[in-house]
Formats: C-alpha cells, sequence, structure tokens
C-alpha cells in the first residue's frame, strides 16, 4: 500500500512549493509562481497531507483525485500558454504531470493487490 507514502510526499512538496510561493513569488530560477499557484499548492498538498493521515480506502481515494488534479493542472500548463492560472515554466509542469501520473498509477496498483487478497 503505497497511496499513503504518496500522499505524503507529495502533500509536503506542494505545501512547501506553495509557501515558497506566496512568500517569494518563485521556486529559484525554476518556477514563477503566481498568487493563484501558491494558494492552489498549498491547498493540495494540505489535501495530500489529510489523505495521508487517513484510512487506506481513503488514502487510495485521496491519491487518485490528488494524482488526476495534478495530471490536469499539468495538461493545462502544456496546453494553454498564458492562463489565470499562472505561468507555464516547463519544470513546473512536467513536476505536475510526473506527480499526478505516479498517483493515479499507485492507486490502482493498491486497488489492484486488494482485488487479489
Amino acid at each position: 500500500m503505497f497511496a499513503p507514502l504518496y500522499n505524503r510526499l507529495c502533500g509536503w512538496l506542494f505545501f512547501i512549493l506553495g509557501v515558497l510561493g506566496l512568500w517569494t513569488g518563485q521556486v529559484g530560477d525554476y518556477a514563477r509562481m503566481s498568487p493563484v499557484d501558491s494558494f492552489l499548492s498549498v491547498a493540495l498538498g494540505l489535501l495530500g497531507m489529510a489523505g495521508a493521515r487517513s484510512r487506506t480506502r481513503y488514502a487510495v481515494t485521496s491519491a487518485l483525485g490528488l494524482g488526476f488534479l495534478l495530471f490536469m493542472w499539468g495538461v493545462w500548463g502544456l496546453t494553454v500558454k498564458n492562463s489565470w492560472l499562472g505561468s507555464s515554466e516547463p519544470a513546473e509542469t512536467a513536476l505536475h504531470l510526473v506527480c499526478g501520473a505516479w498517483g493515479m498509477y499507485l492507486s490502482v496498483q493498491d486497488v489492484l493487490q486488494w482485488r487479489k487478497s
């Protein structure tokens, strides 16, 4: 069961990125974050941390939801260059796509393990 681990890692990662974005407006030279990006990252980080502390079935549901939201945010960053959601920095978009695909994969893998047992 890797969903709680995924939720904890991505939750803290996006929470820290969101706080850095709110505090400085950028993460090094890699990502410039608007206030909307920062607040959304903090919210997704808190969702991930809450999912990590819940029961296993809710952790899997949280991992699927968090993964789907992150993946859609990454696809949005690839397709729409200038939007209200903020800038589409390549490193930030890649991070959203990878974390999103990883979350959806882990949630499906956990459900398949439950079905085997």
